[in-house]
């Protein structure tokens, strides 16, 4: 359709748009032009508009063409939001779609869209006179139940904007009653269904009937007006609405509960009508009333608190029986859950008014409503408990005053005035049982935590006064008691309780002899309660509830049973674990237990040797600082390993953020003449120099300390290692067996700031020194790769715009040494060579990628064998994240995607050789470097390359069978490309399937790892169809028979497993 420009513009526009012939395009091109002619003011208002080029469109006889023409002012009003208007001409506007709406039901959605914008968009000047009639129009005069979703939902969108803008809310104030509007509007929502009106109409009823929103003439009015909304939402109580997947609108259930609890709580005398219909579900007794009960609940809990106690007073009688039996007697976790979470709720509001009334009229006693409610509920626990604590009646008591307790302060001193002397009536029996005495306990511990953390209650006017937590202390502490003294404390505790509650509450508290009993095994395992129990006492914020003697007396009591407790008794282990975890809670927590367990509980350990309870209790800073720095004063090395060094490993690794405890074990590093004690650090390193250390975790250790210390401390360390322990070991390679591990473990671990830094020591200077080292033929094995590890760090992490020189040299000495075929030690080199290459890849060195090309073109094909492979692994290496150096915690440079793009810039190369060469030696060789390429690459990148590495690894597989370096290494990559994309495998399946089961036997060489990896391809390639399988069913059943007895037995599971799913194929 040519361009609509020129004199002509809004007359064709307005035909365009309007005409029932005109294409969707020419709608908007139309649409637009019309819009262009109002904004540039060719028309002067909307009302000539309508009244001139619209009106034959108006008036058509067509109820299209009328439709349309209304639809164009509508888009014209809501797309100008700055069209200037004024009253006279919103008056006209408004009246004219009230009437249209009316006679024309064809045109019912534009005009409903145009009043919307109108009193959207133009707030200020839109009529307040008029709203009276659009309320009315939209709401009386068409019957809304029977329009269609479109139309209700935009008649509800509209009164929502009516109900929230306060300009128009106040003219539906002065204009309605009250009474009639609700009328209005709960006729219109009555029976709807679809959840997105729904949604609209429960926030608008919520509105309309909040306490003076409205105007009603009488109370009688606003009651009548209450229960109307409530007649027509009800219905939808309880909302079982389960939206559909990928729902386009996003409604959910809880966005319609929601709303209908806004309409339930909106009003004080909602409260009449709602608590009734929710009593009479809670009383149901059918046996699937369990979410009726769950939800009827959960709507108590959010809508009780809006009523008020004047309100809730006359239904506190029923709400408690059915609350005490929905806890106590249950048939669903559920149920009683949420009735305890509206205990709380009614407790806390009861509690409110009690602190009112105590406020204005002191020592009046308590409420009517708390005296019949709480005080009753409170009586009727306790005696359930005092009958039997530990049956699931006297649990769910107990559960039940903990709640009240928790409510308020209040209801604390209610609950703990009963309820603590019926559990020292408990506690003082002769003949508890076990799983009576640990109810007692947890109920204890139940009560301290029902203390509120916020208030201080050491002060007299709170109910935990001192003589209450003196009580439950001594009846916490009497139970870790093993021995005669306990006697004296239960007396104590005794005379407490009844100073507190007098002699004839003790006598009805008792239910058995009032003799001591005597502490017997039994009772072990109600131990870790008692721990527990006493730890909430010690940490309870914001002030500890003992005083200084009795933390003191816990903390001792503590550290003999962790001491002292025997492997041999039966709830050993229990004791000790609550013992450690209270210790290091309350150390942590407060700072006078921290000291008290540096005095106290750590000597004990070390005398009883429990190591491992030291270590956790490490995870104290104070501990750490005192134990860690001297961990190994007085102790003879030729003890260490066994003993301390895995304790110490395991205390330095779960401190790693500690940064100053780990400094404290590094700093000072003194002379091994020294009269100083030295620290932890720098007795290993002394004691590694004197060779008495030569184990792996030391250098763990050495590792964990160096990386997790200051910048100015790893500086400090590695001018250590490199002038006192290289310096002075370099000539004597029985201690280069011992120190350059931990050479390499400083130097590894440094971050690169310190590696840059040429005040800390020459660096041409120790590269040399490493070299040779590296390289020396009277060093072993594990001492030149420890110095190629701490070549390649010193690589990775300095400045090498500084150092490009030395870098390149020493490449070019190495490929040269590496190609120099009489070079006995050019193995060594290459090594050295590899974990350059590797610190330079991860820096996307130029220089890795020299060497990577002289491995390929020439180290690969070379005639020595040990020389062939070893440049085989390279590329293994450079890929394989190493635990000990060039990793994310030894601080290394790293740019991002380095293996994608070392795999990138070599699978090729090698492929090209591979498809090239005949020789079958050298081509085991090149498989070696192609699988080892592979095996170490990110998983996402192997899956982008899957069909040219399924080609590989059935060729490694199938091409080295007398080979397992390479086999085992094919099987790795080929086992990840299986659990992730079995499907790929499919063209390969009939040939990689028997070199598998040949995988599967048990053969030296083969380790149980890789044989169960190759049962486990087996069994995932059973889920492909059968037609695709069939032909090989009957080897797999029979190969895998040698794996049934396999020598290991995770293999022989693997295997039967496998067996019975082939077994069944096609069954």
């Amino acid at each position: 359709m040519e361009q609509l420009v020129g004199e002509a513009a809004l007359p064709r526009g307005i035909d365009a748009y309007c005409s029932p012939d005109s294409s969707d395009d020419a709608r908007v091109q139309g649409l637009n032009s019309v819009i262009l002619q109002l904004h540039r003011g060719n028309v002067s208002t909307v009302n000539d508009l309508v009244a001139g080029h619209l009106r034959p469109y108006l008036t058509n006889a067509d109820a299209y063409v009328r439709m349309r023409g209304t639809k164009l002012v509508a888009e014209c009003l809501k797309r100008l939001p700055d069209m200037k208007l004024d009253e006279k001409v919103m008056g006209a506007l408004v009246k004219f779609f009230v009437e249209r709406f009316k006679l024309d039901y064809d045109s019912a959605t534009p005009c409903l869209a145009a009043l919307s914008a109108l009193l959207e968009l133009h707030e200020t000047v839109f009529p307040i006179s008029t709203i009276r009639t659009v309320t009315c129009g939209v709401l009386k005069d068409h019957h809304v139940p029977a329009m269609t979703q479109s139309l209700r939902i935009a008649v509800y969108n509209l009164v929502t904007i009516l109900v929230n803008r306060d300009r128009y809310l106040k003219a539906l104030q002065d204009q309605f009653d009250g009474l009639e509007l609700v009328e209005l509007f709960s006729n219109a929502m009555e029976g709807e269904k679809d959840p997105r009106c729904l949604l609209v109409c429960l926030r608008v009823a919520s509105v309309l009937v909040s306490k003076d929103n409205l105007k009603f003439r009488s109370d009688s009015d606003e009651q009548v007006a209450v229960e109307r909304i409530f007649d027509v939402t009800c219905v939808y109580f309880p909302i079982v609405f389960k939206p559909p997947p990928n729902d386009p609108f996003n409604i959910k259930a809880s966005d319609l509960w929601n709303a209908l609890y806004g309409v339930f709580k909106c009003n004080p005398l909602m409260g009449d009508q709602v608590l009734p219909m929710l009593l009479d579900k809670l009383n149901l007794v059918s046996a699937d009333a369990a979410m009726a009960k769950a939800d009827s609940l959960r709507t108590l809990k959010f809508c009780v608190p809006s009523y008020g106690c004047s309100m809730l007073s006359s239904y506190l009688e029923p709400l408690k029986g059915v609350l005490h039996r929905n806890i106590v007697n249950a048939d669903q976790a559920q149920v009683a859950e949420e009735s305890l979470q509206v205990l709380r709720v009614v407790v806390e509001m009861l509690s409110r008014e009690e602190d009112l009334l105590q406020t204005v009229k002191k020592d009046s006693g308590r409420s009517e409503n708390w005296n019949d409610f709480v005080e009753v509920i409170v009586e009727e626990s306790t005696e359930s408990v005092k009958d039997s604590i530990d049956s699931m009646v006297g649990r769910a008591s107990g559960r039940l005053l903990c709640v009240v307790a928790r409510a308020s302060a209040f209801g604390f001193s209610s609950v703990l005035k009963k309820l603590l002397v019926v559990i020292h009536g408990w506690c003082d029996r002769e003949d508890l049982s076990m799983t009576q005495r640990n109810a007692t306990f947890e109920l204890l511990r139940g009560l301290i935590h029902a203390i509120d953390p916020d208030i201080d209650f050491q002060k007299d006017q709170n109910p935990m006064t001192p003589e209450y937590v003196s009580i439950i202390f001594g009846l916490l502490f009497t139970e870790l008691e093993s021995c005669d003294p306990q006697l004296a404390t239960k007396r104590r505790c005794v005379e407490g309780v009844k100073e507190a509650f007098g002699e004839g509450m003790i006598s009805s508290a008792r239910t058995g002899n009032d003799r001591p009993r005597t502490v017997s095994s039994v009772v072990n395992s109600s131990k870790p309660l008692a721990i527990a129990g006493l730890e909430d006492l010690i940490v309870r914020p914001p002030s500890t509830l003992l005083n200084m003697n009795q933390v003191e007396k816990v903390i001792k009591c503590w550290s003999e049973l962790l001491a002292s407790v025997s492997l041999d008794d039966e709830d050993a282990e229990l004791i000790e674990g609550a013992c450690l975890k209270s210790l290091v809670k309350t150390g942590k927590a407060k700072e006078m237990c921290a000291d008290l367990i540096s005095t106290i509980t750590v000597p004990a350990v070390k005398r009883s040797g429990k190591l491992d309870a030291l270590a956790d209790l490490c995870a104290i800073p104070k501990v750490f600082d005192s134990v860690m720095p001297h961990m190994l004063d007085n102790v003879k090395f030729e003890h260490l390993h066994k003993k301390l060094v895995p304790t110490i490993a395991k205390i330095i690794e779960s401190n790693r953020n500690y940064e100053k405890g780990l400094e404290g074990c590094c700093l000072p590093l003194v002379p091994s003449d020294s009269f100083q004690d030295p620290v932890l650090l720098s007795k290993i390193l002394h004691a590694l120099k004197r060779k008495d250390l030569a184990d792996n975790r030391v250098i763990d250790i050495v590792r964990a300390l160096c990386q997790c210390v200051s910048v100015e401390t790893q500086a400090t360390l590695i001018r250590f290692a490199f002038t006192s322990m290289l310096e002075e070991s370099k000539d004597h390679n029985d201690v280069l067996e011992y120190t350059m591990p931990a050479i390499t473990a400083i130097a590894g671990s440094v971050r690169p700031e310190v590696a840059s830094r040429d005040d800390l020591f020459v660096v041409h200077d120790i590269v040399q020194t490493l070299l040779g080292t590296a390289g020396d033929t009277r060093t072993s094995e594990t001492v030149g790769e420890s110095a190629s590890k701490c070549i390649a760090s010193l690589f990775n992490k300095m400045d090498l715009a500084a150092y490009e020189t030395l870098v390149a040299q020493t490449v070019a000495n190495l490929l040269a040494l590496c190609g120099d075929a009489s070079n006995p030690m050019r193995v060594k080199n290459l090594k050295t060579l590899s974990w350059i290459s590797k610190g330079l890849a991860m820096r996307s060195h130029p220089a890795s990628i020299k060497i990577s090309d002289q491995v390929i073109l020439y180290f690969l094909q070379d005639e020595d064998k040990d020389f062939s492979v070893c440049a085989a692994n390279y590329f293994g290496l450079v890929l394989k994240t190493s635990r000990e150096v060039l990793n994310r915690s030894c601080h290394s440079r790293q740019n991002l995607f380095f293996q994608q793009r070392f795999f990138g810039q070599n699978f090729g190369k090698i492929m090209e050789k591979l498809e090239a060469v005949k020789d079958s030696g050298r081509k085991k060789v090149l498989l070696l470097a192609a699988v080892r390429l592979v095996e170490f690459v990110p998983k996402a990148v192997l899956l982008q390359e899957v069909e040219p590495v399924l080609r590989l690894l059935t060729q490694a597989l199938s091409s080295a069978q007398d080979d397992y370096e390479v086999q085992t290494s094919a099987l790795v990559s080929l086992h990840i490309i299986v659990e992730n994309n079995i499907e790929a495998t499919e063209p390969y399946l009939l040939m990689i399937i028997p070199l598998l089961l040949e995988m599967t036997k048990y053969t030296p060489g083969l380790s149980a790892r890789h044989r169960a990896l190759a049962i486990d391809c087996v069994f995932a390639f059973a889920s492909f169809p059968y037609n695709k399988i069939h032909s090989v069913r009957n080897l797999v059943n029979r190969k895998l028979c040698h794996a049934l007895d396999d020598p290991k037995r995770p293999v022989r599971k693997r295997a039967v497993k496998c067996r019975n799913r082939w077994l069944i194929l096609n069954v």
